[in-house]
């Protein structure tokens, strides 16, 4: 598959991930809601495992970057607060 063609699906669920989560009366915060991102990197990341540099040299920024993009995602996570949508309490 060529690059257009998974830059092209990548774009298509995104913006299916968007349109549920921002059309119509259902936009309360549930834990589906909380996962959509997860569960969009999971349908989108599979896209990309043939690129994946499973030895030498290139293996070790790949782990190195992807392990500082989870221990920044938990620390940004952390810095976020969160209350009901009715006001603080």
């Amino acid at each position: 598959m060529s690059t257009l063609m998974h830059a092209e699906i990548v774009n298509v669920i995104v913006l299916a991930a968007l349109l549920e989560a921002d059309l119509g009366s259902h936009r309360k915060i549930t834990k589906f809601r909380m996962m959509r991102p997860i569960l969009t990197t999971a349908a989108i990341v599979p896209l990309f495992f043939g690129e994946i540099t499973t030895h030498g040299g290139g293996l070790t920024p790949e782990v190195t970057l992807a392990a500082a993009g989870i221990v920044l995602g938990l620390v940004a996570t952390a810095l976020i607060d969160m209350y009901p949508a009715g006001g603080l309490r």
